[in-house]
């Protein structure tokens, strides 16, 4: 091993850990070199882990392990928070870390320390005979979970580990606290839920707050780890669970959960109408039919509540056609008309997204349409979802093709990606479609220089600025202040 020192210097002497008494190896676990700290870490436990020895030699390793022990005490109130969370670690490596101390590392100032002193935690409470053994522990833990400390993704997710295995009522409520802090970000939320046992889905269900549960998207993401169990008890009950009594109104937090279970059954070739013949399935065909009957009128009511619109939509894009009743085409009609541009653009974005998912021929050709009458998000929306798939990507080329879609439908990386599409053909027709489509702006402006000898209709003008343009712009009291105010051109004269 290689050490490098400055010229004509001297290279930093290395101490004999193995002989350093109690105090002064333990004030190595403050070395900011991470190698040293570590090495004198490891000392300190195989001095203190006895050997296949004699009771005398037991007996010198018993007193060289309290002598360790009050030095790591001392340590874990350093100043440095990667010495206090080294100290409890060590301490709980040598079988002498006391309550005392881990339940003030919990309470550290610093979410490094406290994350740390969750995961020993997690190792003690897994080790007692019963959780009821440590109850102030894990009474921390709950309200430590609860607490703005929490914030911290990294401490979120260790107490998630350590009240996840706790049947306890508290750990629900703590799992709960933290998902819903954590919402917004869908992979730890998911991870922090993931931690919680399946089998009791139904008591994290009832602890997540009100607020984080009715917009459905933590308990759509609840449902996708529980219909991973394959359990149909288990899924069937989470449903029903979700969606409450049948003479209840379905929430948005119970169709999104129905939406989820219903994609992920899909993704394995199932059906809820499979779910609903499983042995010990709680969910009945009747409740089935209820809550598709409910998605398809929360989705076509313009006044439905945004959030419950939205998981509405979400089951009509997951249902397998097993689950729609023969009423598929029925409810592509329905996706089709909430693209239309006086949908709320969440609204729109959210029916494409429904519609991409049915394998049904007539969905590029309805994409398309809309796109003429769609605002700016949606219409990019709705090409970048077209270009995912081969025949739908050629259909866009045809579209341009033949006049129906323009070429500045296509941003610069939509044209990428068909120029440098994976299959041949696509590619091909990329670049004959998208040469003839460019044409210079001299070209463009004499191709359409005619227009200059009409006669002026302001009304006509604006029946076509508001089928037309007013989803980005905006006169008076008309339209959408998406793009730029087009009173500015007013003064200009026809040429311009």
């Amino acid at each position: 091993i290689w050490r490098l020192v400055p010229a004509g210097g001297r290279g930093r002497s290395v101490p004999r850990l193995d002989r350093l008494p109690p105090a002064e190896l333990v004030a190595l676990l403050s070395s900011p070199n991470g190698t040293l700290r570590d090495l004198a870490q490891r000392t300190v436990i195989e001095r203190c882990t006895p050997p296949v020895a004699t009771a005398p030699s037991a007996t010198r390793t018993s007193e060289t392990t309290a002598g360790f022990q009050a030095a790591l005490e001392q340590a874990a109130t350093a100043d440095e928070p990667v010495t206090r969370a080294t100290a409890v670690w060590t301490l709980a490596l040598i079988g002498r870390l006391e309550e005392s101390i881990v339940l003030a590392a919990l309470d550290d100032s610093d979410p490094r320390v406290q994350a740390q002193a969750v995961a020993v935690s997690r190792l003690e409470v897994a080790a007692a005979t019963a959780p009821s053994e440590l109850p102030e522990r894990i009474a921390k833990l709950t309200r430590l979970a609860a607490s703005d400390a929490a914030a911290d993704p990294d401490l979120a997710l260790a107490l998630a580990c350590s009240l996840g295995g706790l049947a306890e009522p508290e750990a629900a409520a703590g799992i709960a606290a933290l998902a819903a802090r954590h919402r917004g970000d869908a992979l730890l939320s998911q991870a922090i839920m993931a931690a919680f046992d399946p089998a009791r889905v139904a008591a994290l269900l009832a602890a997540l707050p009100t607020e984080a549960a009715r917009d459905g998207e933590l308990t759509g993401r609840l449902a996708g780890i529980v219909t991973a169990t394959g359990d149909p008890p288990l899924i069937s009950g989470l449903v029903l669970d979700a969606i409450g009594p049948a003479d209840s109104v379905p929430t948005a937090a119970g169709l999104a959960v129905l939406a989820e279970v219903a994609a992920a059954l899909r993704g394995r070739g199932k059906s809820l109408t499979e779910l609903t013949a499983a042995a010990g399935s709680k969910l009945a065909g009747g409740d089935l039919d209820r809550l598709v009957a409910a998605a398809r009128a929360a989705a076509a009511d313009p006044a439905a509540d945004r959030p419950l619109a939205l998981a509405a939509i979400r089951v009509l894009g997951s249902l397998p056609d097993a689950d729609r009743g023969g009423k598929q085409a029925d409810d592509l009609e329905l996706l089709a008309m909430l693209l239309d541009a006086s949908r709320p653009p969440e609204v729109q974005a959210a029916a494409v997204d429904a519609l991409v998912q049915l394998a049904d021929p007539s969905v590029a050709e309805r994409l398309l349409t809309a796109w003429r009458t769609a605002g700016p998000a949606t219409g990019r929306a709705i090409v970048d979802r077209l270009l995912g798939r081969e025949a739908w990507a050629a259909a866009v080329l045809a579209a341009i093709g033949d006049g129906r879609l323009p070429p500045a439908a296509l941003d610069a990386a939509a044209r990428q990606r068909l120029l440098e599409h994976p299959t041949p053909a696509i590619r091909e027709a990329a670049e004959k479609t998208l040469a003839a489509a460019s044409g210079s702006r001299a070209e463009v402006l004499q191709a359409h220089s005619a227009a200059l000898a009409l006669a002026g209709d302001a009304a006509r003008g604006m029946d076509v600025f508001t089928k037309r343009c007013s989803n980005c712009h905006r006169i008076g009291d008309l339209g959408h202040e998406v793009g730029p105010n087009l009173a500015s051109v007013g003064n200009r004269s026809p040429a311009a």
